[in-house]
């Protein structure tokens, strides 16, 4: 580096304690809040591309786990002296990191049991047969009025989680149909304050009109 360049104030480092006087501001922590998650979800994606994969190892999964115990105590010997605001941010964004890939090699466990599950036919046409002989209305009726959940909405459910079974779907075929589900219930009280205050409303007629006859009973 030559001297003139070495002499300008835009080629010099920020010290240590530059560098935390600029974390003390707002707009600095969201930033690095920001650029932190973003970083974060790449490792995610990088490391478990695929939460349903077979190829994630025991082995794998283990040093998964183990690198996400290391990172929050990592992250603070690295972060020894910084101003607390900035810590804390740091630390709140790294749990999610951890408990995202605890989550995750815990979901793929739990895939990989489901689909040598999904696997044999017999166990599947046997779960298949169970299912329908369950009163499925009774359980709606004696049950429904707990989470509110539409009756239609409901036997629609039921009508295709029989049909999968009868069909005996691969696991990613079940993974794709739950998202569903959970799209299609999402997507109906999206942004409804009036649909949500009335399903509140509707909650608690429907405990006081179902714990009236409880008195009644423990008598």
């Amino acid at each position: 580096m030559s001297a003139r360049s070495a002499g300008n104030p835009m080629n010099q480092r920020l010290s240590q304690v530059h560098v935390f006087r600029l974390c003390t501001i707002p707009q600095i922590q969201r930033f690095v809040e920001y650029t932190d998650l973003a970083f974060y979800q790449v490792i995610i994606e990088i490391l478990i591309p695929d939460v349903l994969s077979t190829g994630m190892t025991p082995t794998l999964t283990n040093l998964l786990r183990n690198f996400a115990k290391t990172l929050e105590p990592s992250l603070k010997k690295a972060m020894q002296n910084a101003p607390g605001n900035i810590l804390k941010t740091k630390l709140v964004s790294v749990r999610l990191l951890a408990q995202t890939l605890k989550r995750y090699t815990s979901l793929n466990h739990l895939a990989q049991a489901a689909r040598a599950v999904f696997q044999k036919e017999d166990q599947i046409r046997q779960m298949y047969e169970d299912f329908c002989r369950v009163d499925l209305s009774n359980v709606q009726e004696q049950a429904g009025w707990v989470c509110l959940t539409d009756p239609v909405l409901v036997r629609s459910i039921q009508a295709d989680f029989k049909e999968n079974l009868y069909r005996q779907k691969s696991l990613e075929q079940w993974a794709e149909w739950m998202e569903a589900v959970v799209d299609q219930v999402r997507k109906r009280y999206e942004g409804n304050d009036i649909i949500e205050r009335n399903q509140i409303q509707d909650f608690r007629v429907n405990i006081q009109t179902n714990s009236n006859p409880f008195p009644t009973i423990w008598k």
